[in-house]
């Protein structure tokens, strides 16, 4: 009968016993092994990566002739109400003027008015003169 003997231990073996092939003390790791861990191989490009491409700048021009039309609307828009605020500062001007006018003219009627006054009162007082004279007269 024979003895179960166990396999001699190799280079694989004492790799996957000490923590499956990785280096502990990464200063003893030689840079070739570490090199060689890494692919130089170039990434396959995506096939989508075109079409994302397309997509943003259909995107992109969309929203710039959106933003220009935008701009182009609020140009106009300002134009507008500049030119409406210059026709009201116009015809407030020409309010002004007008109002200013009747004003004077109203001060005008009112010192006329008071002129009369001042005639209507002397007249009175002549009339009143006139009637007491006229009266003495009848009377002598």
């Amino acid at each position: 009968m024979s003895v179960p003997r166990t396999p001699p231990q190799t280079l694989t073996m004492n790799r996957s016993l000490s923590a499956s092939g990785s280096t502990p003390n990464i200063t003893t790791y030689c840079e070739e092994d570490y090199i060689t861990n890494f692919s130089t191989r170039k990434r396959k490009g995506r096939s989508d990566e075109e079409e994302y491409k397309k997509d943003f700048n259909s995107f992109r021009s969309d929203i710039m002739e959106f933003l220009q039309d935008f701009a182009k609307k609020q140009n106009e828009n300002l134009s507008f109400i500049k030119n409406e605020i210059g026709e009201i500062k116009s015809e407030i001007k020409s309010v002004k003027l007008v109002t200013e006018n009747i004003t004077q003219q109203i001060n005008q009627i009112s010192d006329e008015i008071e002129n009369i006054k001042s005639k209507n009162t002397i007249t009175q007082t002549k009339i009143e003169d006139i009637e007491h004279q006229m009266s003495y007269l009848k009377n002598q």
